[in-house]
């Protein structure tokens, strides 16, 4: 059995999307641009693999944009983000956030993370971040103090990583999908 549950949503910028590519040209004054993106993978006898690759490109003033990628991998899956945001020289006051965070509920799940900044302009607010582990216990174990099992305790941390993301969706009806679809695999 092979899942893969993959949503992406950009607002308001020129993007071009392929299954391994996202690519995002920001040339006009103030324009934002946000790219939400979370990514479930559940294999049980092969390896499943994913690559994320984004490209941003902030080539005028004044332009915000924001990365959000969250992935959700258990038994043999693989992710990979490559994430890359270039501010041009004379993009000055842009503002470009990266994030990415992997939550592994196997010890044969990986995830690679690589984000970059290229930054030729001298006024801007650029950051960039990444995390992977897996469910902390101690967090498993004080919902358990609180009378609630293990299995369900787990669901709602794994529930709250992919809300995190799901919840920044403009699209309701995208919103209502992902949840629908986390809540489907949570109790199938």
């Amino acid at each position: 059995k092979i899942t893969v549950f993959k949503i992406l949503g950009i607002t308001r910028a020129l993007f071009c999307y392929s299954n391994d590519f996202i690519y995002i040209c920001l040339r006009f004054f103030t324009i934002n641009s946000i790219a939400f993106m979370f990514f479930y993978g559940n294999v049980n006898y092969i390896a499943l693999e994913l690559d994320n690759n984004i490209l941003i490109n902030h080539n005028s003033e004044h332009c915000t944009s924001f990365q959000n990628v969250r992935n959700i991998l258990q038994n043999k899956s693989t992710c990979v983000f490559n994430g890359k945001v270039i501010v041009a020289d004379g993009a000055q006051k842009t503002d470009s956030n990266q994030s990415n965070k992997n939550l592994l509920l196997s010890k044969e799940a990986t995830a690679h993370s690589n984000p970059q900044l290229e930054i030729y302009a001298d006024d801007v607010q650029c950051g960039h971040g990444s995390t992977t582990g897996a469910l902390d216990k101690d967090s498993i174990f004080y919902l358990q103090t609180r009378g609630i099992r293990k299995d369900k305790a787990t669901q709602i941390l794994i529930k709250a990583f992919a809300h995190e993301v799901i919840k920044q969706f403009s699209n309701d009806t995208i919103k209502d999908e992902a949840q629908a679809y986390i809540d489907e695999w949570m109790n199938g």
